[in-house]
């Protein structure tokens, strides 16, 4: 993976004022400069909406992949103007950019989706990805079906459903291939595979 950090290729400020940024004379990751390459913004050009912004691009993929805090791999930021104190990265810049997540809805990664080597779970660099370009809101069933070790039919999760009672969740994931067994427990609690 190359990493670069936030950096306009014609060396404008990425505001849209049009007026050209300079050469970064040092690396300054907080302010998105790279020795020798143009500066993103000109002095208090940057937008204020995103003051937390400690992600780095990939270049190959265009991911933007979060360097702050993490809460099961996905970019967590604290915010004062949330009941919750604190939100994840690539839903506030979703939003930032797109506005309200539409109600029944949750987001896909599309990054992950393409990615044919992703380890998956936590250790998933895409759940850091906070680009809001990769994201695309979708109901769980879709997001469900989506996944990449998505192995079942309706047919397969009516037949697991029906087990519930009769036979413990890891000998269930098991007999259907399933590599994690909490799977199980989510399909019984309806939380995936809605009909």
């Amino acid at each position: 993976m190359v990493e670069t950090y936030v950096s306009p290729s014609d060396g404008l400020c990425l505001c849209g004022c049009g007026r050209p940024t300079g050469i970064a004379d040092r690396t300054r990751p907080h302010e998105g400069w790279v020795k020798g390459q143009s500066k993103p913004f000109l002095p208090f050009h940057k937008p204020a909406r995103l003051p937390f912004e400690r992600w780095i691009i990939d270049s190959d993929t265009g991911c933007w992949i979060w360097q702050g805090a993490t809460a099961d791999g996905y970019g967590v930021v604290h915010r004062t103007n949330s009941p919750s104190k604190s939100g994840l990265v690539h839903i506030v810049n979703w939003e930032a950019k797109n506005g309200p997540i539409p109600p029944g809805m949750e987001f896909d990664h599309l990054c992950h989706s393409a990615a044919i080597n992703c380890p998956g779970g936590k250790q998933c660099l895409h759940r850091r990805c906070v680009n809001p370009d990769h994201l695309e809101p979708v109901t769980d069933f879709e997001n469900s079906r989506r996944g990449r070790r998505t192995i079942l039919t309706w047919d397969q999760v009516r037949q697991i459903r029906a087990l519930q009672g009769k036979m413990h969740f890891k000998d269930v994931a098991r007999q259907f291939g399933l590599e994690h067994p909490t799977y199980v427990h989510a399909i019984w609690r309806g939380k995936v595979w809605r009909e």
